[in-house]
């Protein structure tokens, strides 16, 4: 049997949102019914078949999905003839931007060059012995220097609670499993948020078993004390010094079906990392090939809230706007609920969701000599902020820890910031914080208030927080 080290040049894919099988978000008016008919029934009778219902902050929102296909016309024409229906929006599928899907992309350079040194990156840390101790190499890394994390841990460590909407993580990983609470999986509709929900049994144990090194489809290069990580995707090792799978298991791996596996597992590790006292609830709504869908956010949004969410991170963007998504963030932004969001991987100046809300945090990436990363997206209507997003440890499934390039990654430091924040002055809001990021360091680039100056902030908001205790005075 061949065995192959295994090696996947996976890539998340940041793919324009499209339209869910025919599924509607709708909202039905509390009007009386001159017939007597309940919501429900309402929206049989009409053809539209009730998927599941998310108790919003003002109402219900049912999720429905249609036999027929039901163009604006037809909508409109509903909207007019059934007075207690308010509102029909689509339903839209969407992607993690650690990649790209269509190769004609202006990112197709920037992301292959950013997987060669994430994968130079990794390499480097095993041959200077950096990485000779799990986790070691994680936390002593560059990160902690720059935002000055050794000083500031002296005094606070983030306590307080971040949501991370994403792929679920690992709930035995060491570094994080002290710090997770309950979440909740919306793709199976269960308590718990594991990324080896959806791993073919076999495939889960050899990949919790087996030593292996990683590229991995979100740009990521997997260390692990007695590995190295290599760039050629089918590149066969001495199989003598490694921990292999075998081609069945590789082939399954680097398929599409687990492209974005780990997203979630990277994302808490810098959470983590920026704020070791935080509680991480993981929100499991996007399945491991990296696809969600609109209504999963939405109800991940409102669950968040209402579970006791400090900070949400959503390491996740896309092209159409949604107005139950931005009716889910203004929900909780009322709430005094943090929302962060990354900006997206394509290199471009434009508009994505839900980094481009008002109510929220849009963080673009940098580079590790501190300018905008040529993956990042940038623009003024679009970036609040910017965070390292290149030459990054986390942590991986399975124990393991990895290098990392993506704005996914920098919105996760910016989240573990905010909870050091909201930890300083638990009344700071969405507002408050979008106040002390403004002292970040100016860069080039259109990325809104610069490069995140995390002591800065903490000691703007240590003056305001006096400020306002002596007004009260």
């Amino acid at each position: 049997m061949r065995r192959f080290i295994l090696l996947l040049p996976i890539v998340i894919s940041f793919a324009t949102s499209a339209i869910a099988g025919n599924r509607f978000f709708v909202r039905v008016g509390a009007s009386a019914s001159t017939t007597g008919e309940s919501a429900e029934q309402l929206l049989e009778r009409l053809g539209l078949h009730v998927v599941r219902s998310v108790a919003a902050n003002d109402g219900v929102v049912y999720v429905v999905r249609s036999e027929l296909e039901m163009p604006e016309s037809v909508i409109a024409e509903l909207l007019d003839s059934e007075p207690r229906i308010g509102m029909i929006e689509s339903v839209r599928t969407l992607r993690l931007p650690e990649a790209y899907e269509e190769r004609g992309r202006p990112s197709r350079l920037a992301h292959d060059d950013a997987l060669t040194r994430a994968a130079r990156f990794a390499r480097d840390q095993i041959a200077s012995g950096e990485a000779s101790a799990p986790g070691s190499s994680y936390r002593r890394q560059a990160l902690l220097r720059k935002l000055r994390l050794d000083a500031v841990h002296r005094f606070y460590d983030g306590a307080a609670t971040v949501a991370i909407i994403d792929t679920g993580v690992d709930p035995a990983h060491p570094e994080l499993a002290g710090s997770l609470v309950a979440g909740y999986d919306f793709i199976l509709d269960r308590v718990g948020a594991s990324e080896w929900s959806e791993l073919d049994p076999r495939l889960s144990a050899q990949l919790q078993q087996s030593t292996v090194a990683v590229l991995d489809q979100s740009t990521v290069a997997v260390l692990d004390q007695s590995t190295v990580a290599v760039l050629d995707r089918f590149a066969i090792l001495n199989q003598s010094t490694v921990a292999v799978l075998d081609q069945e298991s590789f082939d399954r791996l680097s398929s599409d079906e687990y492209r974005a596996f780990g997203h979630g597992t990277l994302v808490a590790g810098l959470v983590h990392l920026v704020a070791p006292g935080a509680s991480i609830m993981p929100l499991r709504a996007f399945r491991a090939d990296g696809s969600s869908s609109t209504d999963d956010i939405v109800d991940a949004i409102y669950y968040a809230v209402a579970h006791g969410a400090d900070v949400i991170n959503m390491s996740f963007s896309f092209e159409s706007f949604s107005p139950e998504v931005m009716r889910a963030v203004n929900a909780a932004t009322r709430q005094g609920v943090i929302c962060v969001s990354a900006a997206g991987n394509r290199g471009e100046s434009l508009l994505v969701y839900p980094a481009s809300l008002a109510n929220v945090t849009g963080v673009a990436a940098l580079t590790a000599t501190r300018e905008r990363s040529s993956l990042s997206n940038f623009g003024e209507d679009l970036v609040s902020i910017a965070a390292p997003g290149e030459e990054v440890l986390t942590t991986y499934p399975g124990g393991r820890y990895a290098s990392v390039f993506g704005t996914s990654f920098s919105a996760a430091i910016v989240s573990g910031s905010i909870a050091l924040l909201r930890e300083v002055d638990g009344e700071v809001d969405q507002h408050g914080a979008e106040k002390a990021l403004a002292m970040g360091r100016p860069r080039s680039g259109e990325i809104g208030h610069g490069e995140l100056n995390l002591i800065g902030a903490l000691r703007w908001l240590r003056q305001n927080r006096s400020d306002r205790d002596d007004d009260d005075d």
